[in-house]
């Protein structure tokens, strides 16, 4: 079985709402062609469903082993501009393998942006291995994932944001002759359990300290160590602090 897979919708329809099936690469760089030449996408979709369409988020079951980026330049975004060449140096320095593969809009006039020579591509990474199953439960997860990493392969303020939200994203095939050639890296395969784990604890942390929070907005009383602390505070005058510690019994009885 191979190590590398992506999901693809053939024949091609509308939005690439069906017709989804899993091909397995025999290396990884096999992607960049198939991301020219059909619609793809790196989410395993259940070919049993109940939705409406196949391409959706409830129907995802698993993630290939790719990341995906998209760098569109547009006219209006708060996105910083990115050339390939800007990429292509600013990943080197990583060491890692990626690819990067023009959209179909690349250098082409768009109706709501008549700038020509406008670069707009993708950027895709293979993985080690695929993402875990834990982010297909919790979409927030999933999103704080996709940033994180973004973040720390240093993309984040070049990146379209959109496809770091959606699951059952797709890639367009091209329905013209690309432009240029994709363009192929080799390094070492990025691992993503480092990450999770290091978002996973971040995320946890985050959470306790919104607990934290939510526990101090109550002026009057704060539960801390298994001590009650009574704060009392005169607005007409400087605070005054006034801290009755009171046992848990106690605190127990009176309910």
């Amino acid at each position: 079985m191979s190590k590398f897979a992506i999901s693809l919708s053939n024949p091609s329809n509308y939005h690439a709402l069906d017709h989804w099936q899993v091909i397995e690469l025999e290396k990884w760089q096999d992607v960049l062609l198939h991301a020219i030449s059909y619609d793809v996408s790196v989410a395993h979709f259940s070919l049993d469903y109940s939705t409406k369409h196949q391409r959706s988020g409830e129907n995802v079951l698993a993630l290939h082993p790719f990341l995906f980026y998209d760098v569109d330049n547009d006219k209006d975004s708060k996105k910083q501009p990115l050339s390939i060449k800007g990429a292509r140096d600013l990943l080197k320095h990583y060491g890692i393998a990626f690819g990067i593969v023009p959209s179909r809009n690349y250098k082409k006039l768009k109706e709501n942006d008549s700038r020509p020579d406008v670069e707009r591509f993708r950027i895709i990474i293979p993985l080690e291995s695929p993402p875990p199953i834990e982010l297909i439960k919790d979409k927030e997860l999933f999103r704080k994932f996709q940033e994180i990493f973004a973040q720390k392969l240093g993309l984040i303020a070049y990146v379209d944001d959109a496809p770091l939200r959606d699951m059952a994203r797709y890639y367009a095939r091209h329905t013209t002759p690309p432009l240029i050639d994709s363009i192929v890296v080799q390094g070492r395969l990025t691992r993503v359990d480092k990450i999770f784990k290091w978002q996973h604890k971040s995320s946890s942390k985050n959470a306790k300290s919104k607990r934290h929070a939510e526990q101090n907005t109550n002026p009057l009383y704060r539960l801390n160590h298994r001590k009650l602390h009574l704060v009392a505070t005169d607005t007409s005058l400087s605070p005054i602090r006034t801290e009755l510690t009171l046992s848990t019994s106690l605190i127990s009885s009176t309910r």
